[in-house]
């Protein structure tokens, strides 16, 4: 009796090794975390924080607009000060009502993405709004994750009909990448977009974009110039989405199963990595929306590192030598992942 009760729990552990990771038997490395606290206490609460570099600043966008946005001089890897914030909410072009990402589109600008208004607001590197230049998004879907070249944006996240969008600077879709996988005949398309929400990484040398899909553990990687799929990762098991559909009198909505999970919640790369964050947990376990799995991967979608943090976080960044910056929502911090604890394999 004791050698099966043994058997069982050694068997409930396989399988929650293998949940955590969808791709691979690896274990992943236990990464240590080194708090800002130099900066930290500017941070009561940072909620659905964006997060990207802009030359030698840090950018970081709250939610709940106390302010909009924080911005941290970084003046060598881990080592930090708090340059100021900017921007409240409201309407106006200073104002944001969601302001959840941002955009780096040369050296001297980058836009603040504002879900809630729908626009992209751009700032130069005084940090100074260009009013005349704000683009009001003209997308049918809902962007989540927004990157930009020299003449046009990427748009991924609950897109109908397709993977991502290329949006030119006047906020018009000029086209549409990727087909979106069907999961029911009976799921209405703006349904089966939101089903497969996705975040995404992007790089501008080597012309791809990667999509990671909040509900299912699958992983597309596209050409971003003529939308070709390159590669795809998934797991047989949790590929798709776990959902269906439940009419009400105010219309179908999309339910979610028993086994439903949170698959990746935030995308960041480099030129060498992309860097994605991971969940899987069910939708019953705490912290559900933050994840403490990292995976690597380079630009043809090898999987090259498998990583555990040592807290729940909502995003993260990777500067350009590899060093990681995570946003530790709960406690509100920033948190400081050194290039060297990632043993690439």
């Amino acid at each position: 009796m004791k050698i099966i009760v043994f058997l069982f729990i050694i068997s409930l552990f396989v399988q929650q090794s293998k949940a955590q990771n969808p791709f691979s038997e690896a274990q992943p490395v236990q990464l240590q975390t080194v708090p800002l606290d130099n900066v930290n206490h500017y941070f009561n609460t940072i909620y659905r924080a964006g997060i990207v570099f802009q030359g030698s600043y840090l950018i970081i966008t709250d939610v709940s607009n106390r302010p909009s946005m924080h911005v941290l001089e970084i003046h060598s890897p881990g080592n930090v000060s708090y340059y100021g914030g900017f921007g409240d909410e409201g309407r106006g072009p200073e104002n944001y009502l969601s302001p959840s990402d941002v955009v780096s589109s040369s050296e001297t600008l980058f836009y603040v993405y504002d879900a809630g208004n729908r626009k992209l607001v751009p700032y130069n590197s005084s940090f100074e709004v260009q009013q005349r230049e704000i683009i009001t998004i003209q997308s049918a879907g809902l962007p989540v994750s927004i990157h930009a070249d020299d003449q046009m944006f990427f748009l991924a996240g609950v897109t109908p009909n397709s993977r991502f969008e290329v949006m030119n600077k006047e906020g018009t879709v000029i086209d549409t990448f990727g087909e979106l996988e069907t999961i029911g005949s009976n799921i209405p398309p703006r349904l089966n977009a939101l089903a497969w929400h996705s975040y995404s990484a992007y790089s501008p040398s080597h012309q791809r974009i990667a999509l990671f899909s909040r509900s299912a553990d699958k992983i597309d990687l596209f050409c971003s110039k003529s939308g070709e799929l390159l590669n795809s990762k998934y797991n047989s098991d949790s590929g798709t989405p776990d959902v269906s559909v439940r009419s009400a009198s105010s219309g179908s909505r999309l339910e979610r199963g028993r086994n439903a999970k949170t698959a990746f919640i935030w995308a960041a790369s480099n030129d060498e990595t992309i860097y994605a964050l991971y969940s899987g947990k069910r939708d019953d376990e705490e912290y559900n929306n933050y994840g403490d799995i990292i995976f690597t991967f380079d630009w043809d979608l090898n999987l090259t590192g498998f990583y555990q943090l040592d807290h729940q976080s909502f995003s993260i960044e990777a500067d350009t030598d590899g060093n990681l910056y995570s946003v530790y929502t709960e406690m509100g911090e920033i948190r400081f992942i050194e290039k060297s604890s990632l043993n690439m394999q």
